[in-house]
């Protein structure tokens, strides 16, 4: 889309739409911007003018970089980037602190002017604001001064963070300097009348911290509907050759994958399940990926366990194929992994936690199997089920497929937002 100043009249059919976040591929981190991106494709597949508006991360330090429909121009005041000191070194430690919340000061004050000229010139009827927690809040408090309504998509609790950093603290000198350091004179007259929250755990965990909920509405992502299987396309996997279970995601001890090797070796070393093997997919910190790979190699688990590192999304995708079960073993409030709904589409039975949105997509015993978060026996013997009953997986593979095909599919959730954004523009409309 070309950028252009013309002053134009808002069409509800055809909507022009400016989409905020930190990161947008071919830059990011995880799923969340993966979802942004099919979001801004599939509106602009319907006709939309659709501009992002994202942060140079990845591409250098460059005033503008425009390609297409996106602009990298936004700098990123990331938290904690200054590499720590040992604790003795309190006072050094101590200047790279204020170092780092100097960088994120300029950082909100200089994409506040970034996206107000960017929404000056492309003139959106509306913003749609992804995870903006690398890049501040800047670019919404430009959006909301120049009257353009802002609609928040929120697949974690960056802005119920932000909220209790700068709300929350007993002295009033720390959130004053809080508040301003992320650009802000009070957080209170921020517009947050638009919320659309991935599940019902996330709308309840914003409400806790004083969002109102009759402006939060809950809109789960989806899958692209021709990634969906039928049951009778599904491979015939031999569950006495081999039963392959798989865990995608980031390797960090929030996402609890060490819990998965502590099951594998709960199965082998006292269930007598050996015909068993794991591949963990994905990237992470140093320190504990090489934690995962002594553990495996403590527990005795090298011949059973493959660390494949970061595979493109799309062969994820196909790999699922090869796979008996796929592992979400979350320890924090998920808010809803987009693994779960990926893997159930692929026609993979999914062993989850019953934590944060999990619950709201997998139905324990009906379209998948729920356990609790850090129990690697209960996880062991969740596989150990999968195992000995091959009737109840092909009833499991049936369910998660009709569960995602029903309700999780992505053209079916931008007909949702589709109409959520007219409906705020008719709004917006009928009170001027």
């Amino acid at each position: 889309m070309a950028l252009t100043s013309q002053i134009r009249i808002v069409d509800l059919a055809i909507m022009r739409i400016l989409v905020l976040s930190d990161l947008y591929p071919p830059h990011f981190v995880g799923g969340y911007e993966l979802k942004c991106k099919l979001h801004t494709e599939e509106l602009m597949r319907r006709g939309h003018d659709v501009f992002v508006l994202t942060s140079n991360w990845g591409v250098g330090r460059k005033d503008a970089f425009v390609e297409h429909n996106v602009s990298r121009s936004l700098r990123t005041g990331r938290k904690g980037q200054s590499a720590r000191l040992p604790k003795k070194m309190l006072f050094i430690n101590g200047l790279m602190k204020r170092f780092d919340q100097l960088k994120r000061a300029f950082a909100s004050r200089k994409n506040y002017t970034i996206a107000r000229n960017t929404i000056s010139t492309v003139k959106p009827d509306l913003v749609y604001a992804w995870q903006l927690d690398d890049v501040s809040i800047g670019p919404v408090l430009a959006a909301q001064d120049q009257g353009i309504p802002i609609i928040y998509r929120l697949d974690d609790y960056w802005l119920a963070n932000l909220k209790k950093e700068i709300c929350f603290d007993s002295v009033p000198m720390k959130r004053r300097f809080r508040a301003i350091i992320n650009g802000l004179k009070d957080f209170n007259n921020i517009d947050f009348s638009h919320m659309l929250v991935v599940s019902r755990s996330v709308k309840k965990s914003y409400v806790e911290v004083g969002f109102t909920a009759q402006t939060i509405t809950v809109m789960p992502e989806g899958v692209l509907s021709d990634i969906i299987l039928d049951i009778n396309d599904l491979p015939n996997l031999t569950i006495k050759d081999c039963f392959r279970l798989v865990y995608v995601g980031r390797l960090v001890h929030q996402k609890g994958t060490h819990v998965v090797i502590e099951a594998l070796a709960h199965l082998i070393g006292e269930m007598g399940i050996s015909n068993v093997r794991l591949d963990i997919i994905g990237v992470g910190p140093i320190d504990y990926i090489e934690k995962l790979k002594n553990m495996t190699v403590k527990l005795g688990l090298n011949a059973y366990v493959d660390f494949v590192g970061f595979v493109e999304h799309e062969q994820v995708l196909a790999r699922f194929l090869e796979y008996n079960a796929a592992l979400i073993p979350s320890l924090w409030e998920e808010p809803l992994s987009g693994t779960i709904a990926e893997a159930m589409a692929r026609g993979l039975p999914v062993i989850a936690t019953d934590r944060g949105g999990n619950p709201e997509i997998i139905f324990d015993g009906e379209n998948g199997l729920l356990v609790p978060p850090g129990d690697s026996v209960k996880l062991a013997y969740a596989i150990k089920k999968l195992i000995e009953n091959p009737a109840m997986v092909r009833k499991l593979k049936q369910k998660a497929l009709d569960t995602v095909r029903e309700n999780y599919t992505h053209e079916r959730i931008v007909d949702r937002v589709e109409e959520y954004f007219r409906e705020v523009l008719a709004s917006k409309s009928s009170h001027h």
